[in-house]
């Protein structure tokens, strides 16, 4: 069997559920055959428990490659980590791919009756439990998954897993322009095209997905709907940011990019949607705003969930933190529209559900949900250690 490694680049997908032992083997099978490199498990609460889950696989198929992505390394004792590990390698003809991060909600330590130790504590608890599977099972390769210099650090001394960003740069989003090529053959088949395209933003790849291909087909002489890119007002790297050369990345290991950025030392409030609190802004998204293709415009959490809560009370579907805000811009330009007597069709990515962030929900109708705000003299001091670049 070829090393994990042998290939530049591959092609992974999550399984996220496991109904039964005949669905999950066809399901794994299927997707072998379609030529996926690797299949993921994840490791949340309400989740299936990703070992046992990865041996049905194995005995369900030959050549996939089998991995976690990623367990919460402060959820499990080294030793005992490393006997499950091992086994699932065992019986998989050594198809397993061991990813690891440190954890981060919350409410699955309470959950688990764990104690959520601090940022540095959880990372440095990673590293051991990573240092201890190299020594023990150093044939199991092993995968890190997270951001920060410290955490990007441990990945770069121990992973055997290149590291590469999911969002922000070019090749992510024109990946993600799948989304907006699959709505405009719906629309087609309703007979209809958007006036108005929403899409929340937080690094750029799920709103370039949805707005991308209309703002091409515009740019080729077609309908110009009007774009709006949504992010949050404790993050507002598009409404605030300085258009200029910066680090993709907090461990400073991607090449500089030209794009909105807050600075890349910059660390936002903690607010819900986790996934919005990027320093910067794809550079293709940041280069059409600049070329004022695109408006941008920077909500609080607050009235994003007022929004989200409607949404799901008319439509059934619960949406993610991040997604609120692309719910919010969307009911505002509705209500505009109502205002002003005009019919105007909103298209709008609701990008993610909301089953992980119940916790978010139970602090809004709680009344324990704030709008944070940005400090104004971290934000001048990041922008001011931008990178020196030669014009």
């Amino acid at each position: 069997m070829a090393p994990p490694t042998s290939r530049d680049f591959r092609f992974s997908i999550g399984i996220h559920t496991a109904k039964s032992s005949a669905a999950l083997r066809d399901k794994a099978k299927r997707l072998e055959g379609l030529g996926f490199d690797v299949l993921h498990l994840p490791d949340h609460l309400g989740a299936p428990a990703p070992f046992p889950v990865l041996t049905a696989i194995a005995a369900a198929t030959s050549t996939v490659r089998l991995g976690t992505y990623v367990l919460n390394a402060c959820f499990y004792k080294p030793a005992l980590l490393a006997r499950d590990a091992a086994a699932v390698n065992d019986l998989s003809d050594g198809r397993l791919e061991l990813g690891l991060g440190a954890g981060y909600v919350r409410e699955e330590f309470e959950a688990a009756e764990l104690p959520y130790p601090s940022a540095g504590q959880r990372v440095d608890y990673l590293e051991h439990v990573t240092t201890y599977m190299k020594r023990h099972h150093a044939k199991v390769p092993i995968l890190i998954a997270g951001n920060g210099n410290r955490l990007l650090t441990v990945a770069a001394q121990h992973a055997d897993t290149k590291y590469a960003l999911g969002s922000v740069l070019n090749h992510v989003l024109l990946h993600q322009t799948v989304i907006g090529q699959e709505a405009m053959a719906q629309l087609e088949m309703a007979g209809d095209y958007p006036d108005i395209i929403v899409g929340c933003t937080g690094g750029g790849s799920n709103f370039a997905g949805i707005a991308f291909p209309f703002i091409g087909a515009g740019l080729r002489g077609g309908p110009k709907p009007r774009v709006i890119a949504c992010e949050p007002s404790a993050c507002p790297s598009l409404t605030r940011g300085k258009y200029a050369y910066d680090f993709g990345d907090t461990g400073h290991l991607t090449p500089l990019v030209k794009m909105h950025t807050l600075g890349s030392t910059f660390v936002p409030p903690g607010f819900h949607a986790g996934g919005l609190r990027y320093h910067g802004m794809a550079p293709m998204v940041s280069h059409i705003h600049a070329l004022g293709l695109i408006e941008a415009r920077a909500y609080h959490q607050k009235t994003c969930f007022d929004a989200g809560v409607q949404f799901a009370r008319c439509e059934g579907i619960v949406p993610a933190p991040e997604a609120t805000h692309a719910v919010r811009c969307a009911v505002d330009e509705a209500l505009r529209c109502k205002k002003e007597g005009k019919a105007e069709v909103i298209l709008f990515n609701m990008s993610g559900h909301g089953h992980f962030d119940m916790s978010a929900y139970i602090n809004y109708f709680e009344g324990k949900l704030v709008d944070q705000e940005y400090d104004e003299g971290e934000l001048a001091m990041a922008l001011a250690g931008l990178p020196s670049v030669a014009a």
